[in-house]
């Protein structure tokens, strides 16, 4: 079976299903909650006004409701499997364990690009038509806030999809994703943010800074991430390969 056929088959799982509503609904209350703080403080952020929204917009949903919400898709991408005996027909699909797991994770960074893509528009219409913002939208930064932000919130994805492979639980990883937001801001106010994927996600999404970031911090951030989504990954297919998990 081809790659490409594991991700559809995987995405017609979704397709059925009510992971849509809060892939919109969380996006819609983060950006709204940060419009509504930067609305109350507009006169103390002392920056460009395009600049000044995205630190609170990124605040609230970029710190919070999206690793949280990369936690329920996760979660929701393998409850199936935990359920009904559906993990023993997982494990004796004629496909090889890197396959599924990678299809798997693949599907998540699909679902995270366009949770992505969505925060990023939210962010220009609340701009635009919100605040009705005069200045141009800052077209370079904003393309770099939503690719790096997106690449390296593939940090958390892979941590969360790597969790709910392992717990059998559908709200633990979820609740977990919580400590982990906490966890990644402490580590990136000690100046370790490389150290831990939340706070990489955090240094993706470059909130409190107006310019964009240089081609040698942004090939760090990209680095760091992509050891922690092989590192899952590999952990999930050595999981897979040395136990033989049977649901009830």
């Amino acid at each position: 079976m081809r790659m490409r056929r594991v991700i559809y088959a995987e995405w017609l799982k979704l397709k059925a299903s009510k992971i849509w509503i809060p892939m919109t609904l969380l996006p819609v209350l983060g950006a709204a909650v940060g419009a509504g703080n930067y609305y109350a403080n507009r006169q103390v952020l002392n920056m460009p006004e395009w600049h000044a929204l995205w630190t609170q917009v990124s605040l609230f949903c970029g710190y919070f409701f999206y690793p949280v919400l990369m936690a329920i898709c996760a979660s929701h991408l393998w409850k199936m499997e935990h359920h009904n005996y559906n993990w023993n027909r997982f494990m004796t699909m004629p496909v090889s364990k890197v396959k599924l797991l990678s299809g798997k994770l693949v599907l998540l960074g699909i679902l995270a690009l366009m949770v992505q893509v969505f925060l990023i528009l939210l962010y220009w219409l609340i701009g635009r038509f919100g605040f009705g913002f005069a200045a141009d939208f800052p077209l370079a930064v904003g393309l770099q806030r939503l690719f790096l932000g997106w690449f390296s919130a593939l940090a958390v994805v892979a941590m969360q999809f790597y969790l709910s492979m392992r717990i059998r639980s559908f709200a633990l990883p979820i609740g977990m994703s919580l400590g982990f937001c906490i966890v990644g801001l402490v580590c990136y106010s000690l100046g370790i943010g490389l150290l831990f994927p939340n706070s990489i996600m955090i240094l993706g999404f470059n909130s409190n800074y107006t310019e964009a970031i240089s081609l040698a911090e942004g090939m760090s951030i990209a680095g760091f991430s992509f050891i922690y989504i092989v590192l899952f990954l590999l952990l999930a297919i050595a999981y897979l390969r040395k136990r033989d998990i049977v649901s009830c």
